[in-house]
């Protein structure tokens, strides 16, 4: 089992070193955590900056105090919300929560407000310091800096975001700051792991067909053709191949025919306007799926940038965020949240009922000449290194899109998309029923069909919004 929201995808066809040089693992996160954040709304996280005069901690601010336990809960994950792994409790309502680590380097938290009717979502980096400041700039040091190089401080989040989520599905951002007031020591009672609800098994293997690949397989083929080049993007560009096919499943189920191509989203702005990553440095799709729930994701249109030409794969750095792209919230498309598929039955569900997954592997470099033209039949053994107990060591973003079983080796399979673009862009990868690297680390995208453009879609087709809308 892995313990983490989302995962450190950095590899391209140039290797890129993005990792923030902080290292904590779930032992040293556990326990009581107080949360303060600020009542005022802002537009853009940067506000949130500890050094920002404008950052609202400096004036009102609430507080409440979370214990981040180890229970294991998945009763929830066919909700519509941000599913996490492991309960947390609000001690001032008393309610249960979610909760996970976002790699080694953060966390993120989901509980009720004081009122216990809006959703709130906290996430944000743990503090470090740099042994040896740089007289370079502070963005190159962070993509230069090893971990030896660094003190990682697990009890404090200096900074971070919260999305509030109304009931009629209203978003605002705040800012937070967070410090740990006690250690959870195990043994402990809420330590010990509840059994996954039986429910959740609603795959029966032997019924399931022998090989399965996404509807629309020739445009796959065409509109994948991205390469992200020099620029460590390949977690944009791997989720936002999945998101923009999970958007047109999720409006088939409205009893809609849309096509594929009508939703093209800007990689270019994904890449540029994602202030809770690294740029063409690497990023974490937990952190990206947050993003897109507030700001949400543009059209190709945006930067003129299409998924055959990006800027940031051609500059190897990612572009000025647009603003602009952002102003007609019917022209964005927005994320609910994300759910942490720990199986491979999880997986296979989930292919099956919304459609394409992202996933986080690790590729060394001698297993790029090996992914090549793999496509034609070879199917990739994926390296399995331990970063910290219970954490596999990731750098790379694919997508996937099918399974099967090699005829002639009787191999279980993963087909796969992935984002070095040419004959790259499709080949197969090790599927392990019983879980392996791939399987452990994947996301299912939970796409908002209330606002933007799939609720504008949704409207002008005169088909009944979903439940939980305004």
């Amino acid at each position: 089992m892995i313990f983490k929201s989302g995962f450190l995808v950095l590899v391209s066809t140039k290797s890129v070193f993005g990792d923030l040089p902080v290292h904590c693992e779930l032992t040293e996160v556990l326990g009581d955590w107080r949360l303060t954040y600020g009542r005022d709304v802002v537009n853009s996280p940067s506000i949130c900056k500890p050094d920002s005069a404008m950052n609202p901690l400096n004036t009102d601010t609430l507080s409440t105090v979370v214990s981040l336990t180890r229970m294991f809960d998945r009763s929830s994950i066919s909700s519509s919300e941000v599913v996490l792994p492991f309960v947390a409790y609000n001690g001032i309502t008393a309610q249960g929560g979610s909760w996970s680590t976002i790699y080694d380097e953060g966390v993120v938290v989901q509980i009720k407000d004081q009122a216990g009717s809006d959703r709130l979502v906290f996430y944000g980096h743990f503090g470090f310091s740099l042994l040896d400041p740089p007289a370079k700039s502070a963005a190159t040091a962070l993509a230069t800096t090893p971990l030896g190089a660094a003190v990682s401080y697990c009890n404090v989040v200096p900074r971070g975001w919260v999305i509030r989520i109304s009931p009629s599905g209203g978003v605002s951002l705040h800012c937070f700051s967070a410090t740990r007031v006690s250690r959870l020591l195990p043994p402990d009672s809420r330590d010990a792991p509840t059994t996954p609800a039986a429910s959740l098994r609603v795959i029966i293997r032997d019924s399931l067909p022998s090989y399965y690949r996404i509807s629309n397989w020739e445009f796959q083929r065409q509109s994948a053709s991205a390469s992200q080049g020099s620029c460590g993007s390949c977690y944009v560009l791997s989720y936002a191949y999945a998101l923009e096919r999970v958007a047109v499943n999720r409006l088939k189920q409205f009893g809609m025919n849309p096509s594929t191509p009508f939703l093209q989203l800007d990689r270019d702005a994904m890449l540029s306007c994602s202030v809770a990553n690294q740029g063409c440095s690497g990023g974490f799709y937990s952190s990206l799926t947050l993003d897109l729930v507030h700001l949400g994701a543009p059209l190709s249109e945006c930067m003129g940038s299409l998924p055959t030409s990006l800027l940031s794969a051609l500059s190897g750095k990612a572009q000025e965020c647009p603003l602009a792209c952002y102003s007609d919230p019917d022209k964005l498309v927005y994320t609910r949240g994300y759910a942490e598929l720990r199986s491979h039955d999880e997986i296979v569900s989930y292919l099956l009922n919304s459609g394409p997954v992202p996933v986080g592997i690790y590729m060394a470099s001698e297993h790029h000449n090996s992914l090549r033209g793999s496509g034609a039949g070879g199917i990739i053994e994926l390296p399995t290194i331990p970063l910290a107990p219970g954490m596999d060591k990731l750098n790379h973003g694919i997508v996937i899109i099918g399974w099967g079983t090699d005829e002639t080796s009787r191999k279980p399979f993963w087909e796969i998309y992935n984002p070095w673009g040419g004959d790259d862009t499709f080949a197969k990868i090790t599927r392990n029923p019983t879980g392996g690297v791939a399987e452990r680390n994947a996301i299912g995208i939970k796409v908002d069909t209330c606002r933007g453009l799939l609720g504008a879609k949704i409207r002008e087709a005169g088909k009944a919004p979903p439940s939980d809308c305004n």
